[in-house]
């Protein structure tokens, strides 16, 4: 799917993207979701963090709040919405 050519519609529907991380798939972790959202407009897309699979994955959890440039972080405070077990 090219989310960049997607950028266009999902503005003038004023829907967002969250993608999440899940282990063993294509994302697995925080990092992961770092690189595939990096070049995306933040205003489109954004990143669902899920913990629990960023642990499973083997991640430090402190690595997801690591700023990736230009000012997107992908973390607990910056990301859409954050899974946790209770």
């Amino acid at each position: 799917m090219d989310v960049e050519a997607l950028a266009p519609a999902l503005r003038d529907a004023g829907v967002k993207l969250g993608v999440q991380n899940h282990n063993g798939d294509f994302v697995c972790n925080a990092m992961g979701l770092r690189h595939l959202l990096e070049p995306l407009d933040p205003a489109t897309v954004g990143a669902v963090l899920d913990v629990a699979h960023t642990a499973l994955n083997g991640e430090d959890i402190a690595l997801a709040g690591i700023d990736s440039g230009g000012g997107r972080r992908i973390g607990m405070k910056t990301a859409e919405q954050v899974h946790v077990i209770g």
